[in-house]
């Protein structure tokens, strides 16, 4: 079926391009002749609202836009104009030439290349702003997170993705799946900023862990979820990066009063988090292999070299797997060779090591210095497969697949020699790429927040 031609444009803005089509609404890349720039115009459907409706909605989507159009802030896209005039309303806006932070999040090359955890603080600080100009968001994910080329976060759809919830309302139809939405929201309840900052706890938990935090395996289940008192599931984030635990548990407390007080005051505690390694030991420069008393120390900016190679493959998660292993290896080439280990694939473990000048011997499994590397499931010393690995990797698969996650463990661990074997046999059930490589994430915070015997 082939796509309908483009309309010529609307009003003065001549239609360039196709963006994107949802359930209520497309988005054009189109020009203004008048200003002499491109601009980015969405679209909304009300053809299949009745006449009263139709007058209810056009009066809002004014009100709406206006709201929104108070919003000026580098964190948010900025919106130029509005027509409710004619059979379709459109609002125009500033065109961000770049990506989403759900592509972004879906694609190891550039999750590895984004500062996620930067993201969140400028999401804050767009949200702030609009906070303290009486705007709420109340539609905040990863797909409404506009990334620009140097990587800045813009928030997209201010006020309107509350008047697209009115229509969908309007024709008995619900948009996506309420993964980001505040509890209080899906039971009809009272929402104010704090919902924004909720949804932003669940994009955090998302970028650190991998995951959801309430989602289920349809959406009966989410709801469920996301309404029960009980609290989310904390220990993929305690894996993965201890220090945010206590940040992300008070941004997704269930009742409003418990969640932080403003965008202002979460941005406050992830600053906190991200100073504690500032505030360790002082740190020194030793020679390879030199192990002084009280444990190793090493030179802060090989380590953020360490830390900036590791998350082409490991996102955020890099910079905590740095630190442990800083405080257990006994060298520079030690160092990097557990690192390697936690990378899922072999021939990026071997690309690691490559670039830092680190070979594995294939007959003792020992590191050493040199330019030629490569990593073979012989000479890894991986974490071996005791019982908390195979509760994560049941945990971890079930969630795609459901109770038979259970059998293919068992089988699985029958024939693993390593965590390394067994994440990737119990990969191979997982047919979609993506559920496969969000598999392999949650595996990999299970691995590097076990503490094995020694030269495990």
């Amino acid at each position: 079926m082939s796509e309908p031609p483009l309309p010529a444009g609307f009003g003065r803005y001549r239609t360039i391009a196709l963006l994107g089509r949802g359930a209520m609404g497309t988005v054009y890349k189109a020009h203004d002749p008048l200003i002499g720039r491109d601009v980015a115009i969405k679209v909304v459907h009300t053809e299949r609202l009745d006449a009263a409706t139709r007058r209810e909605y056009l009066a809002r989507f004014h009100a709406e836009a206006q709201a929104a159009g108070r919003c000026n802030h580098p964190a948010i896209v900025a919106i130029y104009d509005v027509s409710a005039e004619g059979e379709q309303p459109f609002i125009v806006m500033e065109l961000v030439q770049g990506a989403s932070l759900q592509q972004a999040l879906c694609d190891p090359g550039r999750r590895g290349t984004t500062d996620l955890l930067a993201v969140i603080g400028e999401v804050l600080a767009g949200l702030g702003f609009a906070h303290g100009q009486g705007v709420i968001h109340r539609d905040i994910k990863p797909a409404n997170i506009l990334l620009t080329k140097d990587g800045r976060a813009k928030i997209a759809d201010f006020g309107i993705a509350r008047l697209d919830e009115g229509m969908a309302t309007g024709v008995g139809a619900m948009l996506g799946t309420p993964n980001y939405m505040a509890p209080e929201q899906i039971i009809g309840g009272a929402v104010d900023h704090r919902a924004d900052l909720f949804a932003v706890g669940v994009m955090l938990y998302e970028i650190l862990t991998g995951r959801l935090p309430f989602a289920g395996r349809n959406l009966s289940e989410t709801v469920l979820r996301l309404t029960s008192p009980e609290p989310a599931d904390l220990a993929p984030v305690t894996a993965a990066s201890p220090a945010y635990a206590p940040v992300i548990a008070r941004a997704l407390a269930k009742r409003p009063a418990e969640r932080f007080a403003s965008a202002e005051a979460f941005a406050e505690a992830l600053r906190a988090v991200e100073v504690e390694p500032a505030d360790t030991a002082a740190t020194v420069v030793l020679p390879a292999g030199a192990l002084p008393a009280g444990g190793p120390r090493f030179d802060p900016a090989m380590l953020d070299q360490l830390e900036t190679s590791l998350a082409r493959f490991l996102g955020p998660m890099a910079r905590v797997l740095v630190r442990h292993a800083a405080d257990e290896a006994t060298s520079r080439e030690a160092l990097v060779a557990a690192l390697a280990k936690q990378v899922p694939r072999s021939q990026d473990a071997a690309q690691f090591l490559r670039e830092h000048a680190v070979r594995i011997e294939p007959r003792t499994g020992e590191a050493t210095g040199g330019t030629t590397a490569g990593l073979g499931r012989t000479g890894s010393r991986a974490v071996p497969v005791g019982p908390e690995l195979l509760a994560a990797a049941e945990a971890a698969l079930a969630f795609h697949i459901g109770p038979i996650a259970h059998l293919l463990v068992t089988q699985a661990s029958a024939t693993s020699a390593n965590a390394v074997e067994l994440t990737e046999r119990l990969a191979q059930h997982l047919s979609r790429p993506e559920d496969a490589a969000q598999f392999r994430r949650r595996m990999l915070a299970a691995i590097g927040g076990r503490k094995g015997p020694p030269g495990a």
